[in-house]
């Protein structure tokens, strides 16, 4: 039953880690990377590199 239980265990933990960032690269990033919000010990930061324009382009019509 325990090892049902770690085995559980790690596997949630899985994709939490995936979101886990280096603090060695937020630093070396500071223009890059800013903080959105930061609650109960956990900050979001936003990657300013992935923010895309999306311009409206409506249709020409003669």
């Amino acid at each position: 039953m325990k090892k049902i239980l770690i085995i559980l265990l790690a596997i949630l933990c899985i994709p939490i880690s995936g979101f886990v960032m280096s603090l060695s690269i937020l630093e070396n990033n500071p223009n890059r990377y800013i903080e959105i919000s930061e609650l109960q010990g956990m900050t979001v930061y936003l990657d300013s590199d992935s923010i895309q324009s999306l311009v409206y382009n409506p249709p020409i019509t003669a």
